[in-house]
């Protein structure tokens, strides 16, 4: 009798395989990641991001409670920028990237929600861009009242608003990279937030009103990007520091280094 062959281990089972699924990258905890050996640590451009704990709607989080200073050019200067080749796209959800030694994967709608919410909160391109028809809004008084108390601040950010004593609200302009965005519902979302909102911390309650509108501004997961719109969003992750959580806390990459793969394979002991 022909002998039957040995069976197969899946290849989800083989040890040092467990990233290679879809739901271990959208599950996978920071703490399982491979240890770096010692000698290595000090070569890894980009240190693990610290786990961070869930937080109460409303509530800053423990990265955002210092208060953030405008962009200092200086600082920058000091680090040279990283090299990053981006290799392509996985599962349209994640930028494959090669850089400073390493496999790097970046949450593409993560990256770009941070990237939105930080050049709000700094004021990048934050004049608003003229739209060809106001677009008309009515509130309840509770609603009216909330957005107008917060008017100049959305306007700072480029949503441009007018008021008549009817409980009107138009939209007149909206920040120049939000154009895909619905005007009268993102006001209407915005007057929600700040009508229902018991917080009496102003500056964590319009945090609030910019995370979502960086949130509604950001690509999302199974949209298609091309090449250079991947390799812009790569390049900010890897060279701004800011960039390292999306704004709700969750991380916006990780990394596997080159010799942690080569391990893997026993090219190297």
């Amino acid at each position: 009798l022909k002998p039957e062959p040995p069976e197969e281990t899946p290849i989800g089972e083989l040890p040092g395989f467990a990233f290679l699924s879809q739901k271990s990258f959208e599950k996978r905890p920071a703490a399982e990641n491979i240890a770096v050996p010692e000698e290595k640590k000090t070569a890894e451009p980009f240190p693990a991001p610290e786990q961070t704990a869930p937080t109460a709607p409303g509530q800053p989080l423990p990265h955002e409670t210092e208060e953030v200073q405008p962009s200092q050019p200086e600082a920058a200067d000091e680090r040279p920028r990283e090299n990053i080749r981006v290799v392509g796209e996985l599962f349209k959800t994640y930028i494959v990237c090669e850089s400073g030694g390493s496999m790097i994967l970046i949450d593409k709608h993560a990256a770009h929600e941070r990237i939105n919410f930080e050049n709000l909160r700094r004021g990048v391109n934050s004049h608003g861009q003229l739209l060809l028809e106001p677009r008309e809004v009515f509130l309840s008084p509770e609603e009216y009242d909330a957005v107008s108390a917060f008017r100049d601040k959305l306007a700072g950010v480029g949503l441009l608003l007018e008021f008549s004593d009817s409980g009107k609200v138009s939209v007149m302009g909206m920040p120049q990279y939000m154009d895909t965005v619905d005007p009268s519902a993102m006001l209407e979302s915005i007057a929600q937030m700040l009508a229902q909102s018991n917080d009496n911390a102003a500056g964590e309650l319009f945090d609030d009103v910019l995370h979502m509108m960086a949130c509604k501004a950001s690509i999302r997961a199974n949209e298609n990007q091309d090449i250079a719109e991947l390799a812009y969003l790569a390049d900010r992750v890897i060279n701004d520091r800011a960039i390292r959580y999306c704004p709700h806390g969750r991380p916006v990459m990780t990394q596997i280094s080159k010799r942690q793969i080569e391990k893997y394979f026993s090219r190297i002991v």
